[in-house]
């Protein structure tokens, strides 16, 4: 019998992979973030003096609130499941690792952005 190369006997099932997991995470969380904030556009806003109007204000703070931080969560796994990926994977080729690192530094110029201006994302 002939023996296994040195790529196959690293080569984990896809799943296995602990970066795997956390970019499935990340667009997990990231997805739940972007359905808040769609689910909360679809509320009508009461006019100033309605009696429900504080009541709507407190509710969308809390929610903008709630979709940055899990849009801030999911672009930080984000960033992280793309280095993990680029430093510890062996069976991928060495472009795809540069494209994985270069993936990981615009997503943390994204996250900059995000806290900087947080209005890019909240309408």
């Amino acid at each position: 019998m002939a023996e296994a190369t040195v790529d196959e006997q690293h080569r984990e099932p896809f799943l296995k992979k602990t970066y795997i997991k956390i970019f499935i995470c990340a667009f997990c969380v990231l997805g739940c973030g972007l359905v808040l904030i769609s689910i909360v556009s679809l509320i009508p806003r009461p006019s100033y003096g309605d009696p429900g109007y504080s009541n709507y204000l407190k509710v969308m703070q809390d929610s903008y609130t709630i979709a940055k931080l899990l849009i801030e969560i999911g672009l930080g796994l984000f960033s992280v499941s793309s280095f993990l990926g680029a430093i510890s994977d062996r069976s991928i080729a060495d472009n795809v690792k540069r494209g994985m690192m270069i993936d990981s530094g615009i997503s943390i110029l994204g996250l900059v952005v995000v806290f900087v201006y947080p209005s890019v994302y909240i309408f």
